[in-house]
C-alpha cells in the first residue's frame, strides 16, 4: 500500500487497535514522513493506520485495514478489540515481484483504501 501525501503538512502513523479508535498518536507502531510511504501487508491480520498530526483523526483520517480469510466484513472501529495490534516486526520494504499466491491481498482494495486516506488528507 502507498500512502501519498505532502510530507511538509502531513505523517502517517501505524497504531493499535485501541489507539485507532481513541485518536491517541503516542507511541506509534511506525512512523512514515516522507511523503510516498510503502507499507507492505504479507499477512493476515487488522492493520491500523492514521495521520501522525494532531486533530486530523478525530477528523476521520484515519483507516482500518483487515485482512483475513477472504471475507470482508465491514466493521465499526468501535467494536474493534483494544488489543489487536499487530505482532512485531512490522514488514517494511520493497514490492514483491511475484504475487501472493493469497487471493486475500487483491489489489483492488488497498488501491481504494489508499485513494481514500489520500482524499481525506487532501480535504483538510
Amino acid at each position: 500500500m502507498v500512502f501519498l501525501y505532502p510530507p511538509s503538512q502531513d505523517s502517517v502513523i501505524q497504531v493499535t487497535g485501541q489507539n485507532y479508535n481513541s485518536c491517541n498518536l503516542k507511541d506509534p507502531i511506525l512512523y512514515m514522513n516522507n511523503g510516498n510511504s510503502l507499507f507492505n501487508i504479507t499477512r493476515e491480520g487488522n492493520f491500523y493506520f492514521t495521520s501522525g498530526v494532531k486533530g486530523h483523526c478525530e477528523k476521520s483520517q484515519k483507516l482500518h485495514i483487515s485482512v483475513g480469510n477472504g471475507t470482508f466484513v465491514e466493521d465499526d472501529p468501535a467494536d474493534a478489540p483494544s488489543a489487536d495490534a499487530p505482532s512485531y516486526p512490522t514488514v517494511f520494504g520493497a514490492i514483491p515481484v511475484q504475487a501472493s499466491s493469497s487471493p486475500l491481498l487483491e489489489i483492488p482494495i488497498f488501491i481504494s483504501a489508499a485513494a481514500g486516506l489520500l482524499l481525506s488528507l487532501l480535504l483538510i
